[in-house]
């Protein structure tokens, strides 16, 4: 899972919408996340919008943060992003292993083959 994570005001003014690269980014495979810096006013409300349509363009998450908590929200919000992509990598591989079948359902050895396939994730 390719991931871009983008760090802004939500006030872009020069060049494509960052909305619409966001789209087109996610057209391409990549998941666009966004941590947005925002202050307190107008600013604040515009840019909180923008973010918001960012991420939901891109099929990310979004986080809004103060300049002092930059660094805590881009740590957490990569955590979050890893569990996601190891979530979807598992999913994909058990998906690839049980084919239409339930876990309950397999034999022994296919349920070996999952238990791998979980230890190798």
């Amino acid at each position: 899972m390719k991931q871009i994570l983008l760090i802004t005001d939500g006030c872009s003014n020069v060049g494509i919408s960052p909305v619409v690269a966001a789209a087109q980014a996610y057209a391409q495979g990549v998941t666009v996340n966004v941590v947005g810096v925002v202050d307190e006013g107008d600013l604040g409300e515009f840019g909180t919008s923008e973010i918001e349509e960012i991420a939901r363009a891109g099929g990310g998450l979004s986080r809004l943060a103060q300049t002092r908590q930059l660094s805590q929200t881009v740590q957490m919000l990569t955590r979050k992003t890893v569990v996601q992509t190891i979530q979807h990598a598992v999913q994909r591989e058990l998906k690839q292993v049980l084919g239409s079948s339930s876990i309950e359902s397999l034999p022994p050895e296919k349920r070996g083959e999952v238990v791998h396939v979980i230890d190798e994730l």
